[in-house]
Formats: C-alpha cells, sequence, structure tokens
C-alpha cells in the first residue's frame, strides 16, 4: 500500500491544513470583495463590517496575512471562515471555491 506524502490527508487528498496551504496561493480580498465594499487603506483594506451594522469601518481586511478582523464585533478569520460565516457555505465547498 502506498503511503500519503509527508503533508496530505490521504482520505480527501488535502493537504494536512487546508487552510495555511490556501492563505498561500495569493490575497483574500477579490473573494471578500465580492460581496463588502473595500476601500485600500495602506497595506490593508478597510470596509463596514458585514457582520454588524456601524457607520464607520472597523473591519479590516489583511492580503499579507491572509485574514480579516473587525475591531466593532471582534469578528475574525481567514477566507474559508468568511464562506462558511458570511455565504453559509460547508467547509468542504469552501475549500474547493478558493
Amino acid at each position: 500500500m502506498a503511503h500519503p506524502r509527508k503533508h496530505q490527508c490521504a482520505l480527501l487528498n488535502l493537504p494536512i491544513n487546508p487552510g495555511a496551504h490556501i492563505i498561500k496561493r495569493g490575497p483574500r480580498s477579490p473573494h471578500l470583495g465580492r460581496t463588502t465594499r473595500l476601500t485600500k487603506a495602506g497595506r490593508e483594506f478597510k470596509a463596514c463590517c458585514p457582520f454588524h451594522n456601524e457607520k464607520t469601518p472597523s473591519f479590516y481586511v489583511n492580503d499579507e496575512k491572509g485574514f480579516y478582523h473587525c475591531f466593532g464585533c471582534e469578528a475574525h478569520g481567514d477566507a474559508i471562515r468568511w464562506l462558511t460565516d458570511q455565504r453559509g457555505m460547508p467547509f468542504m465547498d469552501a475549500v474547493k471555491e478558493l
């Protein structure tokens, strides 16, 4: 029986940590920008948080680090978490989309 590659999950044919693998593939702001109006703010993007009502932006997306964070409601996550929380996708569907 052949052994899976060192960092590969044999059952799903995915990297052991698919989130880290996907984050390394490129910026996430284009995915989040489909449903949230992002504006450039230095090296990050900012917007009004899609998880709660607010008048001034407290939601930031950092492509270099691969995550988003809201300083108002403390929502935090990566691209997979965005798709599962904001768009209601199951985890495996989110992995496939990215």
